[in-house]
């Protein structure tokens, strides 16, 4: 259980290794302990603390893109000599480009990757909360069936 609660501290401390951090918590309440109805009633908080989380990053998502989005404009124009010239006066150009290799400067761009990266990287995060959340949908049916699996083992049933 500390596990989990410093993992929850690192997420919320905005750790590097986030992916890692939400991946101990989803371990721990994957765990059905000996008391599942006990476990069971946990199931509502756990549901809403990971849509938290969910909404949270499918917000940075959207972000993310909107942000990669205008940069690549941004970029675009000044490969193709478009942009102000005072872009120009403090980062010059003098390269005269075809249309058809703008692109290439556009893919091998620093500023793009690293922001191509970060998307990519909130996409992962989002995935895997969507995936999490679906498991917690899921959790009332794995409980019921150890409920009735203890219920077999014990010659209730």
């Amino acid at each position: 259980m500390y596990g989990a609660r410093n993992a929850l501290k690192n997420a919320r401390a905005g750790s590097k290794n986030l992916l890692e951090n939400i991946e101990v918590l989803r371990i721990t309440f994957n765990e059905i302990t000996k008391n599942a109805i006990l476990e069971s009633l946990k199931t509502p908080q756990l549901h809403n603390k990971y849509m938290k989380f969910h909404n949270q990053y499918t917000n940075l998502l959207k972000k993310a893109e909107q942000d990669l989005a205008r940069l690549t404009r941004e970029k675009w124009e000044y490969y193709t000599g478009k942009a102000d010239p005072s872009v120009y006066q403090v980062k010059p150009f003098n390269l005269k480009i075809l249309k058809q290799d703008v692109d290439k400067y556009l893919k091998s761009d620093d500023e793009l990757i690293k922001l191509d990266q970060k998307v990519t990287y909130v996409q992962s995060v989002v995935d895997y909360l969507d995936r999490t959340v679906k498991i917690i949908s899921n959790r009332g049916f794995q409980i019921k069936n150890a409920i009735d699996w203890r219920k077999f083992t014990s010659g209730v049933i």
